[in-house]
């Protein structure tokens, strides 16, 4: 059972390494792949039921590319849903597992998209989940945390010029969002 889920992962692990991608493509093979998470592998398994680590490794690689897929359709829901399903491997099955590569990318993907819709009391909440070492120094992290610094200060302009210099290519949507969020602000201000 698991080498079929195993054998279709490999399938999207290609198509997703292709340029230019096939989004039609890889969002079928995705999809295939969560029936198959629900149905024949221990996905988000609860205390009474034994995990396996590689069961556990391979949901979360396909619930992270399934994150990046999200934000290369710009499906926001999606994005959240992947994001919900994603943090409890990188959370509760942390002594599990071994981390991932990408997951500090896609949190810091995650609080930017929750300052880029203004939802600051979640972003807060989100960075507390993370070591101050890590709010410090992490590539993907501390920039996100440094345009939150920006825009309570007021120093929109900041903003406007980290756009270029996002950790990674992934972070552009939710910088376009973030942006127009910001550009919103300045509006309401001069109306006022």
């Amino acid at each position: 059972m698991v080498a079929s889920v195993e054998n279709l992962y490999k399938e999207l692990k290609a198509e997703w390494a292709k340029k230019p991608l096939n989004l039609k493509k890889c969002g079928e093979i995705l999809d295939q792949l969560k029936i198959a998470l629900t149905t024949k592998v221990c996905f988000l398994p609860t205390g009474c039921v034994s995990t396996n680590k590689a069961e556990l490794i391979l949901a979360r690689d396909i619930l992270e590319v399934g994150v990046e897929y999200s934000v290369h359709t710009k499906d926001i829901p999606a994005f959240e849903r992947y994001m919900c399903q994603l943090k409890c491997y990188y959370y509760d099955y942390r002594l599990d597992i071994k981390e991932s590569t990408n997951m500090y990318k896609l949190l810091g993907l995650n609080l930017l998209f929750l300052l880029s819709v203004n939802r600051v009391a979640e972003f807060h909440t989100e960075l507390e989940l993370l070591p101050a070492n890590i709010i410090q120094s992490n590539q993907f992290i501390r920039p996100i945390l440094a345009l939150e610094q920006y825009i309570m200060e007021g120093r929109y302009n900041k903003i406007f010029q980290a756009k270029s210099s996002a950790p990674s290519e992934i972070y552009n949507y939710f910088m376009d969002i973030l942006t127009d969020t910001v550009r919103d602000e300045i509006g309401a201000c001069l109306e006022k």
